[in-house]
Order: structure tokens, then C-alpha cells, then sequence
């Protein structure tokens, strides 16, 4: 069994792991909250930890990693300018237990909460890892990248007010859009986006966007 803990916005691309791997690659794997690393160890034979800049959230996770048959951590604090002693310790410390590092971009986003590029890069970090793993691509990003290219861009005030925003999706939508709605929330400072089945839509949600438009 493979778990993929996350906290804050490294929560997005864990559950794209996890939901990934298991649903196209066949593993057993499963997301758990951080908090679940302060009350026990989880169940599981192998930890991935993604956590862009080892946050102290994380460390409930990165002390465990000799509890674990293998342990990576995907993080990009070796990237960073001036990574901290504490930091550099706690690295020290996984590697220690036999913990693996796996260094992705970007650097330092230093200067607010929002975390812009990091969390994109360790979803495609994932992605990539699946496709190392016997998965040639997931099914329909292709296409559903060429269909927004010839689409104008959503409009700015759109995103002002997320109560009136909404994401459709099909299938696994609830775990794959979990980062997007994450990142609207610390930026914007708004309550996530509802996330909606497209075969959902006409069993209420669409009749109430006549009050309140969507």
C-alpha cells in the first residue's frame, strides 16, 4: 500500500497522485491528511511526501520515514537560495532513515502564502512518475488542452466572487479539481468553488442558477 500525504496546497497534487495511480495504474494507493501522522503511523508499506518547502506540517510525516519499507519526498527546497539550518536538518534526518529526495522545480516563491508554480510542478512531477510506471497518458488531457486553446480566457470577474463559481466536471472531478479549488481559496480568499457532475446538473444545481446566476 502506498500513501500520499499532503497539507495546504501540496493536498492538490497528492490526491492527483493518488487517484492517478490508483484508477489508470491499477496500485493500491491512497491520500491521508498530515494530521493522521499526529496521532499514528498510517498503514502502508510506501510513503511519497510532497512538500515544497518541508513545512512543519510536513515534518509530522518526514520523522516516520524509517517506519516505512521505502519513503520519497518530492520538494524543492534544495532549490531554494537560502533553504534554513532547520530545514537542512530535517532533509539530513529523512535521508537518515533511508529516505529518498527528489528534487523538482521551482525555486523559492517567497513573499506570500500562495504557493503559484510549486504545486503544478509536483502534479506534472507525478504525472511523469506515472508514465515511467507503464501509463502513456491520462486519458483526454490532450484533447481538453487543444479545446481551451481556441477558447478565450475565463474573464477576471468571474474569479472575484467564488460563491458564484463553479467546476464540471465527470467521473473523479472531486479529486482532481482539489487543488484548483485550494488555490482560489488562498488566493482570492474565498470559500472553494462547488465542484458538480455534468450528469448532476440538471437535478437542481442548473434550475437554481436561475436565482443566482452561475
Amino acid at each position: 500500500l502506498i500513501i500520499v500525504p499532503g497539507a495546504g496546497l501540496a493536498v492538490g497534487p497528492a490526491r492527483l497522485l493518488a487517484v492517478v495511480w490508483r484508477e489508470w495504474l491499477g496500485l493500491s494507493v491512497r491520500f491521508v491528511p498530515l494530521s493522521g501522522f499526529a496521532i499514528s503511523k498510517p498503514p502502508g508499506d510506501v510513503l511519497i511526501l510532497i512538500s515544497q518547502g518541508l513545512s512543519p506540517n510536513a515534518c509530522l510525516a518526514l520523522e516516520q520515514a524509517g517506519r516505512f519499507e521505502h519513503a520519497v519526498l518530492m520538494t524543492s527546497l534544495l532549490r531554494y537560495p537560502n533553504p534554513g539550518r532547520e530545514r537542512l536538518r530535517s532533509l539530513e534526518r529523512w535521508r537518515a532513515q533511508g529516505g529518498i529526495v527528489w528534487s523538482l522545480p521551482p525555486g523559492e516563491e517567497a513573499g506570500m502564502l500562495l504557493r503559484e508554480q510549486g504545486p503544478a510542478c509536483a502534479s506534472l512531477g507525478a504525472m511523469h512518475w506515472a508514465s515511467q510506471l507503464g501509463m502513456a497518458s491520462v486519458p483526454g488531457v490532450a484533447e481538453v488542452l487543444r479545446a481551451c486553446a481556441d477558447r478565450a480566457p475565463l474573464h477576471q470577474a468571474a474569479l472575484l466572487d467564488t460563491r458564484n463559481l463553479a467546476l464540471g466536471g465527470c467521473g473523479l472531478h472531486d479529486e482532481l479539481f482539489h487543488g484548483l479549488g485550494w488555490k482560489l481559496l488562498e488566493g482570492l480568499w474565498r470559500q472553494p468553488p462547488r465542484t458538480l457532475d455534468v450528469l448532476q446538473l440538471a437535478h437542481g444545481p442548473v434550475q437554481g442558477f436561475w436565482e443566482e446566476p452561475m
